[in-house]
């Protein structure tokens, strides 16, 4: 594996925006063909918390957009590494092996940052993951590091959604709606 790919992808774990930037600026890197096991690997005590590890890059950054963790990167960090990686030809229609996409772990963790970027680079707000849930289902029924994400939350993160189209009525396996 090339040593520009694993050097980015420590340095998005790392939050550390600068070094995104010079990766970028530096090297032609096509964001959507870093393979998965760049992804994989054991957190070295700097690095937060990865919930994806399965999709692209932009899958692990997004999962790491923890909504109210007072030990993840700061809303700022991770609204500019996202910002950066979908400017440089992330795809926020990619899938991880669970059919999750970007916006299914934005809406997951409550992000109102990554939901708003990924909507505004044209993310599928109705694409379906291996269980049938679209972003609006994830935002629904999540759970939030063991608590539920308090109305006003999902409230913020609705009206975007629905402003882009996100159907209500769409079915889940087992037949459940939003």
């Amino acid at each position: 594996m090339d040593a520009i790919v694993i050097q980015l992808v420590q340095a998005v774990k790392h939050r550390d925006h600068a070094t995104v930037n010079m990766l970028l600026d530096s090297h032609e890197i096509d964001l959507n063909t870093v393979p998965g096991a760049a992804l994989v690997g054991g957190n070295t005590g700097s690095e937060y918390s990865v919930l994806s590890n399965s999709g692209s890059i932009l899958h692990m950054a997004t999962s790491m957009c923890h909504r109210g963790r007072s030990d993840g990167p700061t809303g700022e960090e991770m609204e500019a590494i996202l910002a950066r990686l979908l400017g440089a030809g992330a795809s926020p229609i990619a899938k991880d092996y669970d059919g999750y996409t970007p916006l299914h772990w934005a809406c997951e963790l409550g992000s109102d940052y990554a939901v708003r970027l990924l909507l505004e680079a044209g993310a599928p707000v109705n694409a379906v993951d291996s269980e049938g849930s679209t972003p609006l289902h994830r935002l629904c029924c999540t759970k939030l590091h063991g608590s539920r994400l308090g109305l006003n939350a999902i409230g913020r993160l609705l009206e975007p959604l629905l402003a882009a189209g996100a159907d209500p009525t769409v079915r889940q396996r087992p037949l459940n709606s939003p």
